[in-house]
Parts: structure tokens; sequence; C-alpha cells
């Protein structure tokens, strides 16, 4: 008994790794946009930023340096 129960388990952890990782893909695809050019106020991220209210926000200020 003990032996089915592993590998239901192991093949349901299997298809369910799939899935996730196809929805991840999928997900990356669709958000993919040009990024803004910035000034040195940032106006356009400060108010992409507040307009963003209730979203997940991630922000990265890289230095090309």
């Amino acid at each position: 008994m003990r032996i089915k129960a592993w590998k239901w388990n192991r093949k349901t952890s299997s298809i369910n790794l799939g899935v996730m990782l196809l929805a991840a893909v999928l997900t990356a695809v669709a958000q993919e946009k040009p990024f803004p050019e910035l000034d040195q106020q940032l106006q356009p991220l400060k108010k992409q930023f507040n307009a963003d209210i209730g979203k997940v926000r991630v922000l990265v200020i890289v230095d090309p340096t």
C-alpha cells in the first residue's frame, strides 16, 4: 500500500511542477515590455509606481558601470 501511495505522490508532484513551470514561462512572455527611458528625477518611474497601488511591485535600479 505504501509503495503505490509513494508512486502516486511522485507522479502528482511531477505534474504539479510541470504545470507551475509552464505557467511561469507563459506569464513571463505575456509581461514582456520595453523599459522606459528615465530622466534624472525618475518622474515616469515615480508616477507608474504610485499608479500601481494594490499590485505587487518590484523596483530594480542598476548602474551600467
